[in-house]
């Protein structure tokens, strides 16, 4: 053994403790928010209030109820764009109230709404991540420039 050196003594060690308690606390939270989760839902009604959709705490189609009979004096066409709308209403509704009890998006700089539905771009999302990391090493990151596709772009890099 090192003179001097005292496996026990905590120094140069990390935070042991600490960081089981860090884990124990976010653990804790994960459970609040899968129960949290699961007793949710999310309705909403057509414009015309002819539907109610109800979404379960998963983002899933749990019903549709029929609230009047104006469905009989539509066409197949308007009932079935009635519905895809009321949907794309309750499925929006959805991702903002789970952002709400998420406490906000997981990335940094990017909308809950945009990052759970897919809309968000790759290298903003990375760049959400990165950027405070990078900043705490007391960087800065650029985003390159891509080059723009040319009208009938055969796939072949041409400025080589």
């Amino acid at each position: 053994m090192t003179a001097g050196f005292n496996p026990f003594s905590g120094q140069g060690l990390p935070d042991v403790a600490g960081a089981l308690a860090e884990f124990e606390k976010q653990q804790a939270r994960l459970i609040k928010l899968q129960e949290d989760i699961s007793k949710a839902s999310t309705t909403v009604d057509s414009d015309n209030k002819m539907l109610t959709v109800t979404l379960d705490g998963n983002g899933q189609l749990r019903e549709i109820k029929v609230n009047t009979t104006q469905y009989r004096k539509m066409t197949p066409k308007e009932l079935a764009e009635v519905l895809t709308k009321t949907l794309r209403k309750a499925n929006s509704e959805h991702l903002k109230s789970m952002g709400e009890l998420m406490g906000g998006s997981p990335v940094p700089n990017v909308d809950f709404e945009d990052f759970a539905s897919g809309r968000s771009d790759f290298g903003e999302l990375l760049q959400g991540i990165l950027d405070p990391i990078i900043a705490d090493q007391g960087a800065t990151t650029q985003k390159p420039e891509l080059k723009k596709p040319r009208p009938q772009d055969d796939g072949w890099d041409h400025d080589r």
